[in-house]
């Protein structure tokens, strides 16, 4: 499970360090908590909480250690940014077209790796509902990016025309 989890932390934290610490860590509480869990509960989603608050754990001690006056912002950090806000405000809209338990299992497998089967287990459906959602899904948010191209395409050729963009 050790890849799984460290994909799971990585993405989540965004810094090889911090993920690895993490990693460790969890398996350190894993070996100490282990009599504490409960057999009916899911051993993964169980594992990956620990791995998350390990990971939150680790970036709220390096928040306070860190001066926010050593950063150093520059022009391309700040780009790498905005495009990153960018990519995360399109992802959002274009989840919000999907109901919870669709968006649920297009986040599952896509973000963090679920495989359909391992999703169905999860949330009690059948494997073939998973995957059929899951396809729906993909291609509805493939239409409604494609149409929001296609509208912009057509504000920018229409504000063209009318002058109001010179390009």
């Amino acid at each position: 499970m050790s890849g799984d989890i460290y994909t799971f932390l990585f993405i989540f934290c965004k810094d090889k360090y911090i993920a690895e610490d993490a990693l460790h860590e969890t398996f350190l509480t894993i070996y100490e908590k282990a009599g504490s869990y409960r057999i009916y509960n899911n051993p993964k989603a169980w594992v990956l909480t620990i791995a998350k608050n390990k990971a939150i754990s680790i970036i709220r001690k390096d928040s306070r250690a860190s001066n926010l006056d050593d950063l150093e912002i520059s022009a391309e950090n700040i780009e790498n940014i905005e495009d990153s806000v960018l990519d995360q405000m399109q992802a959002d809209m274009l989840l919000s077209i999907l109901s919870e338990d669709d968006k649920k299992i297009v986040i599952l497998h896509t973000v963090y790796g679920f495989k359909h089967r391992e999703i169905s287990e999860l949330m009690n459906l059948p494997l073939g509902t998973v995957k059929w959602r899951y396809k729906q899904s993909m291609d509805k948010m493939r239409n409604k990016s494609k149409t929001d191209e296609d509208n912009g395409q057509v504000f920018l050729e229409s504000n063209k025309q009318n002058g109001v963009i010179n390009i």
